[in-house]
């Protein structure tokens, strides 16, 4: 057999979290006066990351998509109430716990696959300890440095998915514990009101 060709992956370069990662860095990495070693592993890198982002936005759509729904269902009226009006049926995201903590299991393993690029770029080793980059990229070229900067402004939200995905491992730990809820009555009514899943 001459070739042999296998579906890989779930998306293709359409998709932003193809399209920004293997291909554009394949053809960024060549643009730097860099080793091939040091090209090779960032496209390794970039590889990996895809891997991740992939496998979050599989676990994120079918979420959005019901989430979606089940707002439809709400705004036109469409919640089922039983003729006692004792029972209502809601709109529901399924396997919303399962899908959220394979999200934040890839998201944070994405995040992990992303703080390798300073090993080939600086040579320092952080794992996916961003408050650590954040340290060393201050101390070695100070506050007003774009890298800096950056890893600063994105913080908050590199802290939030770390925090969610710990709470997950170990529940009740410093993180917290993280609580799921679907879609759920806020309020009987009249008129009635569905909470959306949070």
């Amino acid at each position: 057999m001459g070739f042999v060709f296998q579906p890989y992956l779930s998306r293709g370069s359409a998709t932003p979290c193809v399209a920004r990662t293997m291909p554009q860095t394949s053809d960024l990495v060549q643009a730097f006066p860099l080793g091939e070693e040091k090209k090779k592993a960032l496209i390794e890198i970039s590889h990996d990351v895809m891997l991740k982002l992939v496998a979050c936005l599989d676990q994120a759509e079918p979420v959005i998509k019901d989430v979606e729904a089940g707002n439809g269902t709400v705004t036109r009226g469409d919640v089922k109430v039983n003729a006692a009006g004792n029972a209502v049926q809601l709109p529901a995201v399924v396997d919303l716990r399962a899908r959220s903590e394979l999200f934040l299991y890839n998201a944070k393993g994405a995040l992990r696959e992303i703080a390798r690029i300073f090993e080939p770029l600086y040579g320092q080793k952080f794992d996916h300890k961003f408050q650590k980059i954040r340290q060393w990229a201050e101390a070695t070229y100070g506050p007003d440095d774009a890298l800096t900067k950056l890893l600063l402004s994105d913080a908050a939200w590199i802290e939030c998915v770390i925090g969610m995905r710990n709470a997950v491992d170990h529940p009740g730990s410093g993180d917290g514990t993280l609580f799921l809820q679907n879609f759920r009555l806020a309020s009987a009514g009249p008129p009635m009101q569905v909470a959306e899943p949070t």
